[in-house]
């Protein structure tokens, strides 16, 4: 939805050509006759879908504004079990996420936290995970700091930078 009140972009000033395609949860479509792009609902405070790409045997998940504590945490997890890559909304640290330690709960916000995510990829095996949808006063130092401590309960976790590419 490009409206003011979520996107600060209008749709008349995005610089591309435009077409649009009406998507259902859980219709898949084709592009290009290689890509089958699959549309999944995700938890957040108003319509939001996520995707599963699919291309040469190859499987990405691109999971944002998802709060999969909230509901459709099992459907998730289906979903991911073995894909090659999750590229998955952590917005929040658990203390963010829960109000601990006298930090406002971040509960119904509509994200999730790194340290569940981190962990649902471990248990659902996923082969590459990209932490993303930062939190905003978020810095560099801290994010590194979320990676290290990700990559030691899962060694397959990273924090999304700016310019990362990543070959499947």
């Amino acid at each position: 939805m490009l409206c003011h009140e979520y996107y600060p972009v209008s749709w008349e000033n995005l610089p591309c050509k435009k077409r649009i395609q009406q998507l259902k949860a859980l219709e898949s479509i084709n592009i290009g006759g290689t890509f089958k792009i699959t549309p999944f609902k995700a938890q957040h405070t108003c319509l939001c879908l996520n995707y599963k790409i699919e291309h040469e045997g190859k499987v990405c998940i691109y999971a944002t504004d998802n709060e999969w504590e909230m509901g459709g945490k099992d459907e998730l997890e289906q979903t991911i079990r073995n894909c090659d890559l999750l590229i998955l909304d952590t917005s929040f640290t658990d203390e963010e996420y829960y109000g601990i330690g006298g930090k406002d709960s971040k509960v119904g916000w509509g994200h999730g936290s790194w340290q569940k995510g981190v962990e649902m990829a471990r248990l659902c095996k996923v082969k590459q995970t990209v932490l993303f949808h930062h939190g905003v006063d978020r810095f560099d130092d801290e994010l590194n700091s979320i990676e290290e401590a990700a990559k030691a309960i899962y060694s397959r976790v990273s924090v999304a930078k700016e310019g990362m590419v990543i070959d499947l």
